[in-house]
């Protein structure tokens, strides 16, 4: 089976981030300057943001430190990650678009695994689902991170891929423009949503879990169950537009049994509990919110896009 080929690759890293996160962007730029080089580091460096006026005054510290070129790029009418994913995507100009959230670090070794992976990969490969490792300090964010890598095992193996992680992932931006790209209409999981239809318009997808990027979670409990509730409402908008997507997974344990002896802790059951109440909560509320949501992608505007 034909593999990718052994030339430098023309990717543009696409990294979103909203109000709030400005440090968090800041150290992930300075470890992606400390990254070992390879035929799969990023050709540019492409900053989307809808809130933050001054992102040039963020990024402007960071950016000598940085081998390619950073641009940034602003879209106030971009109302939630989805538009803004596809508004970034519409101004890519390389093969492969490789984007990571602004709350996670870049291992030195990160592009070098890369390459490795990539390596083997066949030639004919649409999307590559990447990994992370929880970073947490508080114990409830290390729990929410073990719970987060327990649910995406449920969709995301090495044998089958049926949702996505848009913590970590590369794109070839011809197949995400040709799957519709991200559903604007999605509160949150857009990204489930489109991995999910990708697997159903036959895309290829290989998922490498030895590339991983950092992913950092917020300590205070109160942001966690935020985050819990806003997940469960972008989840509920899954469900409905792809009811069969739970009757796929739902029978799945993934990593449990590696992880068993966290999970047996009474405190681990004590957070598991209160956080898929929230969960639970966020995803009844938008169930009952009775939100029109097409079974089809709404218009997605960074078909047309131009350069902010």
């Amino acid at each position: 089976r034909p593999r990718m080929s052994l030339i430098r690759a023309a990717s543009t890293l696409l990294i979103p981030v909203h109000r709030g996160r400005e440090e968090y962007l800041k150290s992930l730029l300075h470890s992606i300057a400390r990254a070992q080089s390879s035929l799969w580091y990023p050709s540019a460096i492409l900053i989307a943001t809808s809130d933050i006026a001054d992102i040039d005054n963020v990024v402007r510290p960071v950016a000598p430190e940085l081998p390619v070129s950073l641009s940034t790029h602003v879209f106030p009418e971009c109302r939630n990650l989805a538009s803004l994913r596809n508004r970034a995507a519409g101004i890519v100009a390389t093969e492969w678009i490789h984007s990571v959230d602004s709350d996670t670090l870049i291992p030195p070794d990160y592009f070098v695994k890369l390459e490795r992976a990539m390596a083997s990969c066949p030639s004919g490969v649409h999307f590559v689902q990447l990994n992370f490792v929880p970073v947490a300090k508080s114990f409830w964010a290390r729990c929410e991170g073990l719970i987060d890598t327990l649910v995406l095992s449920r969709y995301i193996t090495v044998d089958s891929i049926r949702g996505f992680n848009g913590m970590n992932f590369m794109v070839r931006h011809d197949a995400l423009r040709s799957a519709g790209g991200f559903a604007e209409d999605q509160l949150a999981a857009e990204d489930v949503e489109l991995g999910y239809r990708f697997w159903k318009l036959g895309m290829r997808a290989v998922f490498l879990p030895d590339v991983a990027v950092l992913h950092r979670y917020p300590d205070a409990l109160r942001a966690l169950l935020r985050r819990k509730f806003w997940h469960g409402r972008g989840y509920a908008m899954v469900f409905r537009r792809c009811p069969e997507l739970f009757r796929r997974t739902a029978g799945r344990t993934g990593v449990f049994r590696t992880h068993w002896k966290t999970i047996i802790k009474p405190a681990f059951f004590l957070y598991y509990g209160i956080s898929s109440l929230v969960f639970l909560a966020g995803l009844i509320y938008e169930t009952i919110r009775k939100r029109s949501v097409a079974t089809t992608p709404s218009t997605h505007h960074w078909l047309t896009s131009s350069r902010a």
